[in-house]
């Protein structure tokens, strides 16, 4: 479970699959509404929550060839949204 009692994390792993997504793709991905419940519009406070998911080994990151950073969720974030 990530440290923080946030819903902003939670959010953006429920979005998150096996398949890479763009860092921009996946904000889009969550819209408006689910960015603003769970406190990520502000796009550093999306990024965190990001960078938090794959501290706790719940979401993966790797550089796209066109430099763009793709996200995926990983095993144990997959046993956790069940």
């Amino acid at each position: 479970m990530p440290r923080t009692s946030a819903s902003g994390p939670l959010a953006v792993l429920a979005k998150l699959t096996d398949e890479p997504v763009t860092t921009s793709d996946l904000y889009e991905r969550i819209g408006y509404w689910g960015l603003l419940q769970a406190g990520l519009i502000p796009y550093g406070a999306f990024r965190r929550a990001l960078i938090e998911l794959e501290a706790e080994g719940l979401a993966a990151s790797a550089d796209a060839e066109d430099g763009q950073t793709l996200w995926r969720r990983t095993a144990a974030g997959r046993r956790l949204r069940r």
